[in-house]
């Protein structure tokens, strides 16, 4: 049977650093859905997988689409 890979959760700081931007910038990314987040006591964490899917593939500049 294969190990079950358990999430890695890094720090807002440990985010910034890795895409070369602040950490508020990491907190509109959380609040926007982009990467996942979740709130611990008074601090972000953020799903490595998450950040590493945006690296690979990151939102298109421009307004959205319109739906329809």
């Amino acid at each position: 049977m294969g190990k079950a890979k358990t999430e890695e959760w890094l720090t807002t700081a440990q985010v910034a650093q890795m895409l070369g931007c602040g950490q508020k910038n990491v907190q509109r990314l959380i609040r926007s859905g982009f990467v996942i987040g979740q709130k611990v006591v008074d601090r972000w964490l953020v799903a490595r997988s998450s950040v590493e899917e945006y690296i690979a593939h990151p939102p298109k500049p421009g307004p959205k689409p319109k739906e329809g």
